[in-house]
């Protein structure tokens, strides 16, 4: 029979315990990073991001930042914001079109 490495369990889990342990999620930042080094980091990569983007993606991302801000005000507050235009009429006090 030939010896491959893996017919011997034992020794391969000898081998993996002598491993050097891995961090679960390695961190870029150093082990004690500020609060202010963290948020000045998500402010550096978040302008590099947008940087990256069309400007169809940038609108799209302003919509949808605006919808998250939005989704929190009551039906009166948006009324109270929104243009008239958008305000839709309620359809039943409109006449219904006589035929011929």
């Amino acid at each position: 029979m030939i010896d491959f490495p893996f017919n011997d369990l034992d020794r391969l889990e000898q081998e993996e315990d002598d491993l050097p342990s891995i961090p679960p999620f390695p961190s870029i930042f150093k082990p004690k990073v500020t609060p202010n080094e963290r948020e000045e980091f998500i402010f550096d990569l978040a302008h590099h991001k947008v940087n990256q983007l069309s400007n169809a993606g940038v609108f799209a991302m302003a919509v949808d930042q605006m919808c998250s801000i939005l989704k929190n005000e009551s039906e009166e507050r948006l009324c109270e914001i929104a243009p008239a235009i958008l305000i839709k009429k309620d359809k039943r006090k409109h006449e219904k079109a006589k035929g011929f």
